[in-house]
């Protein structure tokens, strides 16, 4: 096919084109991955429309159509979840059921075509996704997802399959920009509380859709935070903070979880998320001692161990990020009262402060440190 013959399609030729395609998945999905790997076949029917001439070069539409199709599903179904199976007939029962069905496959495919789009083309897509509220269809599809799950048992995810794609877009999403009140306003608590409720205490290497929520939950909080303490805009109410101390057993659950992973994961963007949870915990006062000491003195422990094992140059602002939340855990968790490896910790920060190469950030992070009362010999303690 020629440039110019492409160039030619109208976006009616397109819409029927698409929305054919969709449809011709969805309709058959079933019986086309039978016998194969569920997750393969998707992935090649993703790439193969991403992959065709006519949708690339009608690029922007194709996502702002598949976009659309999302917001008038997540209306379908809400209006459907609504409804009080108890009051009407089996038949309109059933419609009902095909047709939140029909609308899960749906959400599958689309969930598919967008996340291979976006690692194919991520600056194109992003820009797409950001002109036409992309983040809050994505906020609304995984709102649903806690809507249509919430009646699963526990410990059983159901829909897990239809949204992983959502729930890694969305953190890809946050990962590469600060979103405004008015957009992290479109993230329901709804679905931050399912989130947790849905969290199993397990490792990326245990369980990775679990451990999609539990990235999708560090990064919302990183959102809040920046939106927070951001000099301009409108303030909001961080959903994650909120929704994680309303519950003791929500708290205790992640906190657990959390402790696992940063023992364990080497990635250091998800470290620096795990760390700006457990600042908040510590700087707010109604948390600050919510932690038990056991559990205190492993992250005591872990974080004696990588900043040690941490490069003073490319890996300074990690660094800097673990100092900023030792401070306040030792002035105000259950630690205060406790030496705990407080020989160890000295050596620590004078390593630090010491260091050739160190920034004068670093420096006042770990001289900061030193006035802590815990760290200091009892001579020296003020009466």
């Amino acid at each position: 096919i020629e440039d110019e013959d492409l160039d030619q399609c109208t976006e009616d030729e397109i819409n029927t084109l698409l929305v054919s395609y969709l449809t011709l998945i969805s309709n058959y999905c079933d019986k086309l991955a039978a016998g194969q790997n569920e997750e393969r076949f998707y992935q090649k029917a993703a790439n193969f429309i991403v992959k065709y001439n006519r949708y690339q070069v009608n690029l922007e539409f194709c996502v702002r159509k598949m976009l659309s199709l999302l917001n008038y599903i997540i209306q379908s179904n809400s209006c459907n979840l609504g409804i009080d199976m108890n009051t009407i007939d089996a038949d309109l029962k059933e419609q009902i059921n095909q047709t939140i069905e029909a609308n899960e496959k749906l959400i599958r495919i689309i969930g598919w075509i967008l996340f291979v789009n976006y690692q194919d083309k991520k600056e194109q897509i992003f820009a797409i996704l950001r002109e036409f509220q992309g983040f809050e269809t994505i906020a609304g599809v995984l709102s649903n997802y806690a809507k249509i799950s919430k009646n699963s048992s526990e410990g059983d995810d159901p829909y897990i399959s239809n949204y992983s794609n959502y729930l890694q877009l969305f953190y890809d999403l946050c990962t590469s920009y600060e979103f405004d009140a008015n957009e992290l306003d479109s993230i329901e608590s709804e679905f931050v509380e399912y989130l947790f409720k849905k969290l199993a205490i397990s490792t990326r290497d245990q369980d990775t859709s679990n451990f999609l929520r539990f990235k999708a939950l560090l990064i919302l909080n990183e959102q809040f935070m920046v939106c927070n303490y951001a000099e301009s805009g409108e303030k909001v109410i961080n959903k994650f903070f909120v929704t994680m101390v309303e519950d003791n057993s929500i708290f205790q659950n992640f906190t657990e979880t959390l402790i696992l992973n940063f023992n364990r994961e080497q990635d250091h963007v998800i470290q620096i998320l795990m760390l700006k949870v457990l600042y908040l915990i510590f700087t707010t006062s109604s948390t600050c001692q919510w932690l038990y000491l056991n559990d205190l003195k492993v992250i005591v422990d872990i974080m004696i161990r990588e900043l040690f094992n941490l490069s003073i140059v490319k890996e300074e602002s990690l660094i800097n990020t673990y100092l900023r939340v030792l401070y306040p855990m030792l002035l105000f968790s259950n630690l205060k009262t406790e030496r705990y490896k407080s020989e160890s910790l000295l050596d620590l920060l004078n390593y630090l402060y010491n260091a050739e190469q160190n920034s004068a950030t670093m420096k006042r992070l770990a001289e900061r440190c030193f006035t802590l009362d815990i760290l200091k010999k009892p001579a020296e303690i003020p009466e």
